[in-house]
């Protein structure tokens, strides 16, 4: 008898598994390597809904007027900060981080920054936000 429910529990836990295994390969695409059209940088994210706003990830490398020059991975980039551009940064408080206003002032050689952005030239980004991370 003990063994009967020892069978059962074991092919009720193995079922659960594939169960959810199964809805979990048709809720993820999967990642082919190789794909050449697929992108490669995985600091950059490219929207495919109006939900998520599109955004590369890189460290600052110097500033030239209203433009950011920064390194996203191997690659080097630019971002065009204009008027409308929002600036904002991390600020730890306590036991968590809180985004306050910030001026392209703040940003500096070194700092990790998230863009997004809005358009892309070649390298060149037009941000309508700017993220300068603690990190």
């Amino acid at each position: 008898m003990k063994d009967n429910i020892k069978k059962i529990r074991l092919a009720v836990v193995v079922v659960l598994v594939l169960i959810a295994g199964v809805f979990f390969l048709g809720q993820k695409p999967v990642n082919n390597q190789n794909n050449p059209t697929q992108q490669n940088s995985v600091t950059e994210q490219k929207a495919d809904n109006s939900k998520m706003p599109d955004f590369i990830l890189g460290k600052v490398e110097k500033i030239e007027g209203q433009k950011v020059f920064f390194k996203s991975g191997t690659e080097e980039k630019s971002v065009l900060v204009s008027a409308g551009t929002q600036i904002i940064k991390q600020v730890k408080e306590k036991n968590a981080y809180k985004n306050v206003e910030a001026k392209l002032g703040d940003i500096k050689k070194g700092v990790q920054i998230v863009v997004y952005y809005q358009s892309i030239n070649g390298s060149e980004y037009t941000a309508n936000k700017i993220q300068i991370l603690p990190f």
